[in-house]
């Protein structure tokens, strides 16, 4: 069984939904995990060095997000939380392999 599939059967995600991916499952997997177990905030510094590399702007993040900039900096701050489909987004729009170390870090300084 692939690790995907692991993290579906373990937290009963359905992987039959139109569109689903391996890669898909295993961020929604991870989302679902960490919220339910609890983590510490997001890592900011790294989400602006990501978005930074690759030259995207915190304007064009939020039209990819379809939210306004001050609810971007609210959820960056602490304020309030990426949704799992928001941060799926991030995840496709940056092209990461996994939003562990931005949305999910266990020790944020």
């Amino acid at each position: 069984m692939s690790a995907p599939g692991l993290w579906v059967r373990v937290l009963g995600i359905n992987p039959h939904v139109k569109g689903m991916t391996a890669r898909k499952l295993l961020v929604g997997a991870l989302a679902v995990l960490f919220l339910k177990k609890g983590c510490e905030r997001m890592n900011k510094a790294r989400l602006e060095y990501e978005m930074s590399v690759r030259g995207v702007t915190r304007a064009k993040l939020c039209e990819v997000l379809g939210i306004s900039r001050s609810a971007f900096y609210r959820k960056c701050n602490g304020g309030s939380e990426f949704t799992q489909g928001e941060i799926q987004k991030i995840v496709d729009f940056l092209n990461l392999e996994t939003p562990v170390g931005i949305f999910f870090d266990a020790k944020v300084s």
